[in-house]
C-alpha cells in the first residue's frame, strides 16, 4: 500500500496533477509528497491537507481532525462559565 501511494505521487508529479485521493491515514508524509494536495477520508467526507516541508516523518492523519465538536457540549459550557462568573462578581 505504501509504495503504491509513492508511485502515484511520482506519477502525478510527472502528470502535473496535484490532487491525490486515499483512505490512509497512518501513512508517512514523504519528500516527494511536498506541494501537493492530498484529499484524505476521514469516514465521512474526504478533506484536503496541504503538505509542507515541516510535515516530513509525521503521518498524515496527525493533521486531521476526525471528532467533530458538539454545539451541545459548547453551549453547556458556555452556560456553565456564565454562572460562575456572576458567582465570582457575587462575591
Amino acid at each position: 500500500m505504501p509504495q503504491d501511494l509513492i508511485r502515484k505521487f511520482i506519477k502525478n508529479k510527472q502528470l502535473s496533477y496535484s490532487n491525490l485521493k486515499t483512505k490512509s491515514k497512518n501513512f508517512v508524509i514523504t519528500n516527494e509528497m511536498i506541494d501537493n494536495n492530498i484529499l484524505v477520508y476521514t469516514g465521512k467526507n474526504y478533506y484536503t491537507l496541504k503538505v509542507k516541508h515541516d510535515m516530513i516523518g509525521y503521518k498524515i492523519g496527525e493533521f486531521l481532525n476526525t471528532r467533530a465538536v458538539l454545539k451541545k457540549r459548547l453551549k453547556k459550557r458556555s452556560k456553565y462559565r456564565r454562572k460562575r462568573k456572576q458567582q465570582k462578581k457575587k462575591l
